[in-house]
């Protein structure tokens, strides 16, 4: 099992092998729509659209996620993977493969906060840093829409409890 760390600063996550202490990818969020990651040499490029995400390499496209649920979980098309129960609850994000084994599992440091810190592990001997990077952007979408929800649901409360005793 491999450990991995992601810090977030000045709009680029940055991927940090724990055993070597040496920067494995970065994922670059300067352009609001699409999303860029840079693994040594190769450049990706994640173009999202309705209910799906294209996914090319070096301008090639490689691959395609398909939606498959209303909670945000993906398939690939190409490689069978799946990407699933994406956010900081349930243990996290989960890359499983196509007999639902698990391959990686992505949460936030801090499991209340948001602190711009991520801790990844692999289940499996060997994960493309591909893989992990895709995991990690899907996971730190969706968790800041699922920040959301708690927020949401502490205020109505809290007024509707203000409303029923004044």
């Amino acid at each position: 099992m491999n450990t991995f760390t992601a810090i977030y600063e000045n709009k680029w996550l940055t991927l940090i092998d724990d055993a070597t202490s040496q920067e494995v990818g970065k994922i670059s969020y300067q352009q609001p729509l699409d999303i860029y990651i840079s693994i040594n040499e190769d450049k990706f490029q994640l173009s999202p659209e309705k209910r799906k995400i294209k996914i090319f390499k070096n301008y090639k496209k490689i691959d395609t996620l398909v939606k498959y649920n209303f909670l945000g979980n993906y398939k690939s098309k190409k490689s069978k993977f799946r990407i699933k129960g994406i956010s900081s609850w349930k243990g996290g994000t989960k890359l499983v493969d196509k007999n639902d084994n698990l391959l990686l599992s992505v949460t936030n440091e801090n499991g209340f906060t948001n602190n711009g810190k991520y801790k990844i592990q692999t289940h499996q001997d060997e994960v493309a840093p591909y893989c992990i990077l895709l995991s990690l952007h899907l996971h730190l979408k969706a968790s800041k829409s699922n920040m959301l929800v708690p927020m949401i649901t502490a205020i109505l409360s809290v007024t509707l409890l203000r409303n029923f005793f004044y």
